[in-house]
């Protein structure tokens, strides 16, 4: 087994860096090898690592860097089993290094904290200084790697006292877990750490999965980092487009996906028609919904329909739920066909609209209370609008907007532009949501135009855009 520490310049595996290791490996109980350096983070030390280890930029700047050392490092582990206090947070670092340098490999680990709560059940505490204390050590150098492996290779042999060697081996086994290293996780150092989109991308060039986030390289780093998702496998490559903010992320993102069709992303990838709920009403003055599916909507009909719906069966669960929360009838939601009252007023879950208990009036009031989140908001300008997205870099995007359609910006919104492409109206969902919540919560210089042709933007939408999503 090889007991190991790590002193480091933060918390964070992703971000910050290794710039101790100390490993002592052990054989029946004896010390074999020993393996200590100081490693060069190629980062600035922040003061209180120093206060803390005493370790200075000066004693790292001609280290070598971690990628220089891993060779002897993956050496020296071997396929032994690795101990440390807190095994997570060393693991994690460890893990990220050799990720760093693309370096695959597995690593069998246990926790020494874990053991001791096995072992020693009746102490409260079992902190490195706790187990210090409780052994009657001294520690030279508290905080530094080596010293701090050898307090845990001294808790070890003590429990082997205190236990018999077969307990301590049996627990060990017990609470050993599994780490691999990627060959494919290639290093991140180099993306950016603004607002943007990501896209992993296989040995093709094809996109696996697209993403966006306000800084770049941390959401990737999050993505490798947790492995939770097969498009970190398979990936060969990450292409990033930079953004002004969030805004310019969020749209980009949204048309990227309609259009480059990633593996990995199911929320937006598929583009097809518009499931609607068009708004009717009965002689009897009370409103009806019909289901509509159609390619393409105009803007200036928002207020004769509810929708966008992603499928029949979501459909269909929010009209029986919002019936039985709001008492709507079955019949007037189009759940229901025949003549009479509907069945679900006869157990008591429609309030009576097609029985004439209630009235037009307040039927609707509720009918419209439901289906607000559904509904798209009128365009309270009188025409079209610039939204002006601004970072504090000086750096701003302006967009184009009216009826809730995007119509052009002063970047690119996609990657291929055509010189002949010209303003489309053109509604989407998605995009609509995007620009609703950014126009009432968020702090964004809007300016009124009387007219979408006054303002030369360099960029409009492509047609190939309206094409796949079936609108003309």
């Amino acid at each position: 087994m090889v007991l190991f520490d790590l002193e480091t310049t933060g918390v964070r595996a992703g971000d910050d860096r290794v710039i101790e290791i100390g490993m002592v490996k052990v054989q029946n109980g004896k010390e074999i090898d020993r393996f200590n350096a100081l490693i060069n983070p190629e980062i600035p030390l922040p003061a209180f690592i120093s206060r803390l280890t005493g370790i200075t930029d000066h004693d790292l700047v001609s280290e070598r860097t971690f990628a220089e050392l891993i060779a002897e490092i993956d050496t020296f582990i071997g396929d032994s089993l690795l101990i440390a206090h807190n095994a997570a947070f060393d693991i994690s670092f460890l893990a990220a290094e050799f990720e760093r340098a693309a370096f695959p490999r597995s690593f069998s680990y246990a926790c020494s904290v874990k053991l001791s709560r096995r072992l020693y059940p009746a102490q409260r505490r079992h902190g490195l200084d706790h187990i210090i204390a409780r052994l009657g050590l001294t520690v030279e150098n508290r905080h530094r790697a080596l010293d701090d492996a050898f307090v845990i290779h001294h808790f070890i042999e003590r429990s082997r006292q205190d236990h018999s060697d077969e307990q301590v081996m049996r627990h060990l086994a017990e609470i050993t877990l599994e780490k691999h290293v990627s060959a494919r996780n290639k290093p991140v150092v180099n993306l950016p750490e603004g607002p943007g989109v990501y896209v992993f991308e296989d040995e093709q060039g094809s996109p696996l999965y697209i993403g966006k986030s306000i800084n770049i390289k941390k959401r990737v780093q999050d993505h490798l980092r947790s492995g939770a998702n097969r498009f970190t496998e398979n990936y060969s490559s990450i292409r990033t487009i930079r953004t002004t903010g969030e805004l310019g992320a969020l749209l980009r993102e949204a048309l990227m996906i309609k259009t480059e069709i990633p593996l990995y992303n199911r929320m937006l990838r598929r583009n097809r028609g518009m499931l609607l709920l068009l708004k009717e009403t009965t002689d009897d003055g009370y409103i009806s919904l019909k289901r509509v599916e159609v390619p393409s909507v105009s803007p200036d009909e928002f207020a004769s329909f509810f929708g966008v719906f992603k499928s029949k069966s979501q459909l269909e669960h929010i009209l029986a739920n919002f019936a039985k929360r709001y008492g709507l009838c079955h019949k007037l939601l189009g759940l229901e066909a025949g003549k009479g009252s509907c069945f679900a007023s006869q157990i008591g879950i429609c309030s009576g609209a097609c029985s004439g208990k209630v009235t037009p009036e307040d039927y609707n009031t509720q009918l419209m209370l439901a289906f607000h989140e559904y509904s798209v908001d009128a365009w309270e300008w009188e025409g079209p609008v610039l939204l002006t997205e601004e970072n504090n870099e000086g750096d701003s995007e302006q967009f184009l907007i009216d009826k809730w359609c995007l119509l052009g910006s002063s970047k690119p919104l996609l990657e291929k532009f055509n010189s002949s492409d010209r303003m489309q109206y053109r509604f989407d969902f998605d995009i609509y949501k995007i620009l609703r919540r950014h126009t009432r919560t968020h702090t964004m210089k809007i300016t009124e135009l009387q007219s979408a042709e006054e303002l030369q933007l360099p960029y409009y939408l492509p047609a190939r855009v309206s094409r796949i999503q079936g609108l003309q």
